[in-house]
């Protein structure tokens, strides 16, 4: 009993004596002028520590410190570079005879960063790695700098902490704030981060964290808060963030409709050994817009391989649309008219030799699509990025009772960039789609369209110019609209009577088929074959339309194989050619009638009916018959 009665005073004398010979005859506040003035020495800024130092024995061993600031350089700013209200470090003893570190707690509360820029390019940071030594100096730490590292190479694994023995009570960061100051153009962004948190760290135990952020910026402020747990192996070489929960709100002008809320779960793995990190998205949100996915990254070569997948539900994006009024739309306007005059004024092509330094393979799948009236089913995108070229390989989307394909490549190899690409329509019901999408009440029909082309330069200007093309279509069980070709016959063959009245139709030609091929080239497409086939017409036809106006320049001849009139009827017109020009622009195309020609078609079928009456009659008293 005497015996552990003598141990204790023993443990005793020896935890009492550091704490006595610390906080009596070891003043660690006289070193605070010689710390105060190295740092000058080495920095030219002056560094105040405003409060007394303290220890802390209980229940660990620890440094209190307080109103610490460290100034910008001079005539840069009056405000300090950086300040600390409060921070503490506080190592638990006992663990360190068995060469482990028990970090029981960091905490910083209050620390303030004044980053400056001013108008000349200085710098908060400007001076502090410039390194004033001579070269004798610089050659005397050289070789001091080899023999260390050649004593820890030397040194046993067993020598020293190991970092897998590395234990934190916790961390706690407040009220920490970095304010970014430009002197050039008179702005400020302040980012905060109100406070961090990480639990008791130990390796191989799942350690909860969460931190709370916000930034104040001239066009947009951002507030985020995030939970989740880390966790890491014994060698440090596996690292998991599991359960990551990210909320954020983003409000600003230039955000769509004023606001953006995101929500992002996530567990996100790194094995440095592998080199390779990963993520998979169980939540991904932005205001209506809901999916997740998954996002590999491969970072052991010199360009890392990304490959990511992503699903989405059915989207609607009418509310990502900014609501204008009457005003801004035409300030709008004259912003947009300013831009496209700064658009005409580039001449070079876009950069994109950042391409070689991607090799991105995503595929992105969504349920479905809503933009104002025009809607959608289900879109699948496969794109690949690798070596200077992006390929869409495949994107395809089911719409109006018919289905959109696509594939497409974009070469940035060289300076002047080409590209490739191929599309097909296959039974897509084009009044909806051309109604609803761009406004336009011109065609109906089922569709059969393909084109494929290519060309070179992304310039604005030389786009439609340098493209070249070529393609069929046709469209089944349809209608033109904005033109009856029928009636429009019927009047003319009136007015070839003097009947000069004009009835109310429906602008509407009805037809079974309306079919053809074009090329494209130089801005403009070639149409050599169209046809429109109909019970009671037939159109056939050729004509331009420049991509670059806009403008249509198309001749057509109609003629009539079946009654006007109806079933029965003997219509002088049937089987006449009838000619019809289509001018005007893409949007508001014009339809004439050639009358005069109309005319001359009449007589020259006329004076062909009577050569062949005479020339039966003739061939008949020749006896021939």
């Amino acid at each position: 009993m005497k015996l552990l009665k003598w141990l204790l005073v023993i443990v005793a004398i020896i935890i009492l004596v550091p704490v006595i010979y610390l906080s009596v005859f070891f003043n660690i506040n006289d070193y605070k002028g010689q710390l105060t003035a190295e740092v000058e020495k080495a920095t030219g800024r002056q560094l105040t520590i405003a409060d007394d130092l303290r220890w802390s024995f209980y229940p660990d061993v620890g440094i209190r410190l307080g109103g610490v600031s460290f100034a910008n350089p001079k005539g840069l700013s009056s405000e300090p570079m950086v300040q600390i209200q409060e921070a503490t470090v506080a190592v638990a003893l006992m663990p360190l005879f068995s060469k482990s570190i028990q970090i029981a707690e960091i905490r910083v509360d209050g620390l303030t960063a004044n980053l400056v820029t001013a108008k000349n390019g200085q710098t908060s940071f400007s001076g502090l790695g410039d390194g004033a030594t001579d070269t004798s100096t610089d050659n005397t730490a050289t070789e001091k700098a080899a023999t260390e590292k050649a004593d820890v190479e030397n040194a046993g694994p067993t020598s020293g902490i190991s970092m897998a023995s590395l234990e934190i009570g916790g961390i706690s960061i407040a009220n920490t704030k970095i304010n970014m100051i430009n002197q050039k153009d008179n702005s400020q962004q302040v980012f905060s981060l109100d406070n961090f948190t990480l639990g008791h760290f130990i390796p191989e135990v799942a350690t909860p964290i969460s931190l709370a952020f916000s930034a104040d910026m001239p066009d947009m402020k951002v507030t985020s808060n995030a939970n989740g747990k880390v966790w890491v192996n014994q060698d440090y070489s596996l690292a998991r963030i599991s359960e990551l929960d990210i909320q954020t709100v983003l409000v600003g002008a230039g955000i769509p409709n004023g606001e953006l809320k995101t929500n992002l779960v996530t567990d996100i793995a790194v094995d440095l050994n592998a080199k390779q990190l990963d993520m998979v998205l169980t939540k991904l949100v932005a205001n209506n817009i809901n999916g997740q996915g998954k996002v590999a990254v491969n970072y052991a070569k010199a360009v890392p391989k990304i490959v990511s997948n992503f699903k989405f539900d059915a989207i609607n994006l009418t509310p990502w649309i900014p609501v204008t009024d009457g005003a801004t739309n035409d300030a709008g306007s004259a912003a947009n008219s300013d831009n496209a005059s700064a658009k005409s004024k580039v001449v070079s092509e876009p950069d994109l030799s950042g391409l070689n330094n991607i090799d991105v393979k995503t595929s992105v799948s969504i349920a479905g699509l809503t933009l104002d009236k025009f809607t959608t089913g289900a879109w699948q995108l496969e794109a690949h990025i690798n070596k200077g070229v992006a390929n869409l390989t495949s994107l395809t989307a089911q719409l109006y009772q018919g289905q959109f394909s696509m594939n497409a490549s974009l070469d940035g190899r060289e300076s002047v960039p080409s590209y490739r690409f191929s599309q097909q329509l296959t039974g897509v019901q084009i009044r909806p789609l051309l109604t609803e999408l761009a406004d336009i009440d011109l065609l109906a029909g089922a569709t059969a369209f393909e084109v494929s082309g290519h060309g070179r330069s992304l310039i604005p200007d030389n786009l439609k110019k340098n493209l070249q093309a070529k393609g069929k279509f046709e469209f089944t069980d349809g209608s033109l609209y904005g033109v009856n070709i029928p009636h429009m016959i019927r009047e003319a063959q009136a007015a070839l009577k003097g009947d000069l009245q004009t009835q109310e139709a429906e602008k509407k030609t009805d037809f079974s088929s309306l079919a053809g091929s074009f090329t494209l080239a130089n801005g403009i497409a070639n149409n050599p074959d169209l046809l429109l086939q109909s019970p009671l017409i037939r159109v056939s036809g050729q004509g331009d339309a420049n991509i670059i106006n806009e403008s249509l320049h198309y001749q057509l001849t109609t003629k009539v194989v079946s009654s006007l009139k109806g079933q029965g009827s003997n219509d002088e017109l049937s089987g006449i050619s009838i000619p019809l020009l289509i001018t005007g622009t893409f949007t508001e195309p014009k339809f004439a009638l050639d009358t005069k020609a109309l005319l001359n078609n009449k007589v020259k079928d006329e004076v062909k009916k009577v050569e062949d009456k005479l020339k039966n009659k003739l061939l008949d008293k020749l006896g021939v018959f």
